[in-house]
């Protein structure tokens, strides 16, 4: 496995980037060119390559889900954005053992679910002992918490639990250097348990978490809503909704794009950059360096790649 800096080109156009708050969509980089100050309202139609598989964070493994799952869930901590750097979150602030195998997180007072719940110290082991703990009573909600277990969460944690309301400890087994930049991850996010109990394992599509954004619809193959949270503790997002549009072939996400139906798309070919940089003036290409660990893998037990001098 290898790890490479993958090049990735996105398409945005300048008339609804006024994203501010926005905190969504991790693998959708740039800014609008400042030439007005942000407004607040509007919707931004977005169109990717594919569909969610669903939007339960700690069951999915793949960028669609997750993408949109990070508009909708937050995590005790987060990175900085456009850094690796961690900042609190969901947790104002922590401690750390002087032995590195205990940490204490002290919530932010008043937040608050999308369904009105408050988010508390036993929402947070409610979400993160639903993936550890095969007796939880949503541990069968999914036939495996892959990033779970990939992580090593399930031989690391020894326990979690909230000793205040507002406090959560969390006991490991051995210090973990990058255990705080595990707990920034997608996985982790902290769920309403009173959403989880009502909507068991169909939460994964009626998802309810404390971000920014709160989940509308979903029309499976076409498009996912997004609503502003307004009651967000946060900087309030300035777009009033996100519609996510899956439009797999390329070509009819260029020409969705063209003619306006879209405002922002992703992954545009070389050619297809050259295109809209000649049919829409008002449109920025942007392109960064992406962090992303990517892999070619051969099944050995198959021929001819059993065959070592292949």
């Amino acid at each position: 496995m290898t790890t490479a800096a993958h090049r990735v080109l996105l398409v945005h156009v300048l008339l609804f980037l006024v994203l501010g708050g926005w905190q969504g969509l991790p693998q959708v980089w740039g800014h609008a060119r400042a030439s007005a100050a942000p407004q607040s309202g509007g919707v931004l139609v977005y169109g990717r390559g594919g569909d969610s598989v669903s939007l339960d964070p700690a069951r999915e493994t793949d960028g669609e889900s997750l993408n949109v799952c990070d508009n909708i869930f937050e995590t005790l901590v987060r990175f900085k954005p456009g850094t690796t750097e961690i900042e609190p979150g969901l947790a104002e602030s922590w401690e750390v053992s002087a032995d590195g195998k205990e940490y204490v997180f002290k919530l932010r007072s008043g937040v608050r679910f999308h369904d009105g719940t408050p988010m508390d110290g036993a929402a947070v082991v409610f979400s993160l002992m639903r993936q550890h703990d095969p007796k939880h009573e949503a541990y069968g909600h999914s036939k495996s918490w892959d990033y779970w277990g990939d992580m090593g969460f399930g031989k690391l944690i020894k326990s979690i639990d909230a000793v205040a309301p507002d406090k959560v400890r969390f006991v490991l087994n051995h210090r973990e250097a990058p255990f705080l930049a595990n707990l920034a991850m997608s996985f982790a996010a902290i769920v309403s348990p009173t959403a989880v109990r009502k909507h068991k394992q169909d939460f994964a599509r009626k998802p309810v978490g404390t971000g920014p954004f709160k989940f509308g619809s979903w029309t499976r193959g076409e498009r996912i809503v997004l609503n502003r949270f307004d009651d967000y503790w946060g900087t309030k997002a300035h777009l009033q909704r996100v519609i996510i549009r899956s439009l797999p072939d390329s070509a009819a996400r260029l020409n969705a794009f063209l003619a306006g139906e879209i405002q922002m798309m992703n992954l545009p070919t070389p050619d297809q950059v050259a295109a809209i940089r000649k049919a829409r003036k008002d449109a920025q290409v942007i392109q960064k360096e992406a962090m992303n660990v990517a892999y070619l893998a051969f099944n050995t037990k198959k021929k001819p790649f059993d065959n070592v001098k292949v």
